[in-house]
């Protein structure tokens, strides 16, 4: 199992090498999940985005996705949420990455989402 992701690991770093996803930022978890599922998907989401269309089904699992984030939060107590958003409602994950290194180097104990 552990082989296995090893594999998929390597296999996205050869695709993003390549490709417009050549930073850490342009990773994501759906673009891994998108990546392990299919990798022609996530080279038509990154490449040609206006033919990339989601289905109500893969709406619906991003849904689920978030609630399990919800509920996760609230089973973990205190916690400090780092989302941060852009202008065009697309994540910042330049500035979430630099508010969680403050927030791990702030209290090393503490749970950060």
């Amino acid at each position: 199992m552990l082989a296995d992701l090893f594999l998929k690991l390597e296999k996205i770093a050869i695709f993003a090498s390549s490709t417009k996803l050549n930073t850490m930022k342009g990773l994501s978890k759906s673009r891994y999940t998108t990546f392990c599922q299919c990798p022609k998907t996530l080279w038509l989401k990154v490449y040609n985005p206006d033919v990339a269309t989601d289905d109500h089904a893969l709406q619906a699992r991003f849904e689920a996705g978030n609630e399990v984030g919800d509920l996760a939060m609230r089973l973990f107590g205190d916690f400090v949420e780092v989302t941060v958003r852009r202008e065009d409602g697309g994540l910042d994950l330049t500035a979430m990455v630099k508010l969680t290194k403050e927030e791990m180097d702030r209290d090393a104990n503490g749970i950060v989402f």
